[in-house]
C-alpha cells in the first residue's frame, strides 16, 4: 500500500498546476466578454 503522506505534496502541486491556468483562462474569457458587451452597447448607441 502506498504511503500517501509522501505523495500529498505532489498531488496538491499537480492540482494547482492544472487548475490555476484553467481558472486564469476562464477569468480572461469573462473579461473579454465584458469588454465586447460594453463595445457592443457603444456601437448600438452610435447607430441610433
Amino acid at each position: 500500500m502506498p504511503d500517501w503522506s509522501d505523495n500529498g505534496f505532489y498531488l496538491i502541486l499537480g492540482l494547482l498546476a492544472f487548475w490555476l491556468p484553467v481558472l486564469g483562462y476562464g477569468w480572461s474569457l469573462r473579461n473579454r466578454a465584458a469588454l465586447l458587451t460594453a463595445e457592443e452597447a457603444l456601437l448600438r448607441e452610435e447607430l441610433e
